[in-house]
Parts: structure tokens; C-alpha cells; sequence
């Protein structure tokens, strides 16, 4: 059970932070329209490159953690070794 907790941790993270690069390229129109400037899309374009550098190295981060520990499979091999079916 802590695995599947895990695990669902990790994809709401993915998922946060994909939707981060989604709203933040779908309302540059709306931010230039407010700030009044003129120079968004690359300062934009320049943090958006910056989260997803950022989330790369979190994701690789994370999901090396999520292995490292107690495996899926490897737990399941030590019960299966330890029911005498091995």
C-alpha cells in the first residue's frame, strides 16, 4: 500500500507540474494584456525552459527515490519465495 501511495504522489507531481507549462503557454496573451509588456514571451519562453529543467531534474529525482527503495517487483519476489512457490 505505501508503494501505490508512492506512487500516486509521484503522478500528481508529473501532473502538476505538466500543467504548469500548460497555463503558463496558454495565457501569455493574458499576462502580456495586464502587465503591459511587451517583452513577455521571452521572459516566458526563458522560464518555461528554466520549470522544465527544473521539473526534469525532479521527476529523474524522484523516480530514482521511488526505485531505489523497496521495488514492486522485488517485494513481490521475496513473498512469492516466502509462500514456498519458488
Amino acid at each position: 500500500m505505501r508503494y501505490f501511495f508512492k506512487l500516486n504522489v509521484m503522478s500528481c507531481i508529473y501532473a502538476f507540474l505538466f500543467f504548469l507549462h500548460a497555463e503558463s503557454l496558454v495565457n501569455v496573451y493574458r499576462l502580456e494584456r495586464i502587465m503591459n509588456w511587451t517583452g513577455i514571451y521571452h521572459a516566458l519562453n526563458w522560464a518555461n525552459l528554466a520549470l522544465l529543467a527544473v521539473s526534469l531534474i525532479l521527476c529523474y529525482w524522484l523516480s530514482k527515490r521511488l526505485v531505489s527503495g523497496l521495488a514492486f517487483n522485488t517485494s513481490c519476489q521475496q513473498r512469492f519465495r516466502l509462500s514456498g512457490k519458488a
